[in-house]
């Protein structure tokens, strides 16, 4: 079972099913009929205790459901919402096994995918949701390192502007932004716009924006690769 975060946006309800046919497709090749390829939500849906209790009753004793996370980063709904809700299916349907697999983001392979986004010839921004809590922006930190890009966050500093005056104060004239987002949504809008009002402060940089982590063979390799 994928499980992603869920949203009101047509189009991440639309990338949602579109990754879950690719990796149905995929898993064909392990072996996996696609009946048993299922794909649930966290939120902006029924809670995901009933969704995988649904699954656990329809199945005899002694199987295992595997949860795939489709979360780039460890934050609450990983370290909390989800193994609870995996918790209270466990505990009503005691003749399966739920197995609550790493999250996508956990997979090594993301920086190929993120790297094959970005060019050499001039600077990138990796640019994430961002993190209150202690340390909760080190992953990014340690993935902006790998790229070798300059991290910036959404909804913390260094904020998007901050981090693109920086390398504008190195002399670029030329800088590239990478979402690090799951899929189109609000958020994404949000960040065009920005965008969009940054080329318009800035007439002498040229801004490019590269998309978020949409559906792709790739990605859906690498969930296969976490079952």
């Amino acid at each position: 079972m994928l499980v992603a975060h869920g949203s009101r946006d047509l189009r991440s309800q639309q990338s949602f099913q579109q990754l879950t046919d690719l990796f149905r497709h995929s898993a064909v090749q392990k072996g996996i009929p696609p009946q048993h390829i299922h794909g649930g939500t966290l939120e902006f849906g029924r809670p995901l205790e009933e969704q995988l209790q649904q699954i656990g009753k329809a199945l005899p004793a002694g199987q295992t459901v595997k949860i795939l996370p489709l979360f780039l980063l460890a934050g609450m709904h990983m370290m909390s919402d989800i193994p609870q809700a995996v918790a209270v299916a466990q505990q009503e349907n005691p003749h399966i096994h739920f197995d609550l697999r790493p999250h996508v983001g956990s997979h090594v392979g993301i920086l190929a995918l993120l790297r094959d986004r970005i060019s050499e010839d001039y600077p990138w921004i990796l640019l994430a949701h961002g993190s209150r809590y202690p340390g909760g922006n080190s992953v990014v930190e340690q993935i902006s390192a790998e790229l070798g890009t300059q991290p910036a966050y959404w909804s913390v500093p260094p904020k998007l502007e901050q981090s693109l005056e920086a390398l504008m104060e190195q002399g670029h004239q030329t800088v590239g932004v990478l979402p690090y987002f799951l899929f189109s949504g609000s958020i994404t809008d949000a960040i065009l716009e920005q965008v969009y009002q940054l080329r318009c402060r800035f007439n002498n940089l040229n801004l490019k924006l590269a998309s978020p982590l949409d559906p792709s063979p790739a990605l859906a390799q690498l969930l296969v690769d976490l079952i």
